[in-house]
């Protein structure tokens, strides 16, 4: 079975290692970036299921990147999952209205939520 990438872009370490901990025991396979720059150039080269996104990044924030994602000939399909404390836990949205994003969450998140959104997301390809 092939698994599916997930590139997490965060700025904070611990972050990072908590979902690749905890998404690598769900059998994907995990790349990780740490600014909006770096996340284009990997999305482009590595071509991942999902990106989990910050907004709040040094340099292009996410919903720059994110943008810039929709609007890229070679990763308008991906779709990325805002990860953020800019948002609290009754402002999290699912798909519809978002835009630039199919699934915003707030930090502090809950892994199963945010597992049953990335199943969801890669097992439904018209996304």
């Amino acid at each position: 079975m092939i698994k599916k990438k997930i590139l997490i872009v965060d700025d904070d370490n611990k972050i990072l290692s908590l979902l690749r901990a905890s998404l690598m025991t769900e059998n994907f396979e995990i790349l990780t970036a740490h600014t909006g720059e770096e996340c284009l150039r990997d999305a482009k080269t590595d071509n991942p299921d999902v990106i989990i996104l910050d907004i709040t990044l040094p340099g292009k924030d996410g919903t720059e990147v994110a943008s810039e994602l929709k609007n890229g000939e070679k990763t308008k399909h991906i779709p990325v999952i805002f990860l953020t404390g800019l948002v609290d836990k009754h402002e999290e949205k699912e798909e519809g209205s978002l835009g630039k994003c199919n699934y915003i969450f707030a930090k502090p998140f809950e892994v199963k939520e945010l597992l049953a959104a990335i199943t969801k997301l890669t097992s439904n390809p018209k996304h």
